[in-house]
């Protein structure tokens, strides 16, 4: 289980928190090893390996995470903490690309001065806006919408040779970052969502209790076989990349596509400079139904 491409925030058993410096501890030697938690509706796998890194894959439904970095004995010998480490380095949270995955659409759906919408993705996002200029932002999805397709079409107005994307900030609710992308006569632009520069960094805090572990309340419990070399390594390869330049990036992005430089960098808008009427209306089939 170690393969997800989406994520969204887990249940409330997992705290997100920014890193911070820990005091460290001998780890004991016995802690190495798979882990798993399961219920109805989910499956949790940690593995903790000799080097003190960690592999944490979850699966419940639409909500899919793989993360990769160090875990950490507390002074008290009691306390375990995992802390996310992954590369976002220049990574946008709204990509632009000059054009949809290969297969997404019909060839004849590939117009030119028409946005593609990844509708799977952003529907993960939370408060994403669009314009064609700075101050005709708008909201992509209604508040109320709860029905998602794959993807989205948009004409774009003959006039417009920008395309501006945002969305609120973490923890900053009367705030957006908004990017600027240029915009052509060719080719047809295709807007994604990257989850992992945008959702914070894990910071986990777990008891040990003999040979399992607790989160929250939640119970790990250990595999009585240790890890195979193959199964060690197998685990670094699906988690280790994302702690290292550039490779999360290449992983990440959908089909490597070629990305549209942006104009500037990202700036901050005030929430009040945000229009309320959606571009994407709120339909059973949650097809579009607004316009530019």
């Amino acid at each position: 289980m170690l393969a997800f491409t989406h994520w969204r925030p887990w249940a409330v058993t997992l705290a997100l928190a920014s890193s911070g410096a820990m005091a460290q501890a001998p780890a004991p030697a016995d802690l190495a090893g798979a882990y798993r938690h399961s219920t109805v509706d989910t499956v949790s796998e940690l593995y903790l390996l000799e080097d003190q890194t960690f592999c944490l894959a979850f699966m419940g439904g639409s909500l899919d995470l793989l993360a990769g970095g160090r875990w950490q004995m507390a002074p008290d010998g009691q306390s375990l903490s995992l802390q996310e480490v992954r590369d976002t380095h220049q990574r946008p949270v709204l990509p632009l690309f000059q054009r949809p995955p290969e297969g997404l659409l019909d060839a004849d759906a590939l117009r030119p001065r028409t946005l593609v919408l990844d509708g799977r993705r952003l529907s993960y996002a939370q408060d994403v806006v669009i314009g064609f200029s700075p101050d005709q932002l708008r909201p992509v999805f209604s508040p109320a919408q709860h029905v998602f397709s794959s993807t989205y079409s948009l004409s774009l107005p003959r006039q417009a040779r920008q395309l501006w994307v945002g969305y609120r900030l973490p923890n900053q609710p009367d705030s957006y970052q908004v990017q600027g992308y240029p915009l052509t006569n060719k080719g047809t632009p295709f807007l994604s969502y990257d989850h992992v520069a945008h959702r914070p960094l894990l910071d986990l805090q777990l008891q040990r209790d003999q040979q399992d572990l607790v989160l929250q309340g939640e119970r790990f419990n250990k595999r009585s076989t240790p890890l195979a070399g193959s199964e060690r390594e197998s685990i670094r390869e699906a988690c280790q990349p994302f702690m290292h330049a550039g490779a999360a990036q290449q992983q990440e992005q959908p089909d490597s596509l070629p990305q549209i430089a942006p104009l500037a960098p990202p700036i901050q808008l005030p929430a009040t400079a945000v229009g309320r009427q959606p571009w994407i209306g709120d339909t059973e089939e949650g097809e579009q139904a607004g316009s530019p």
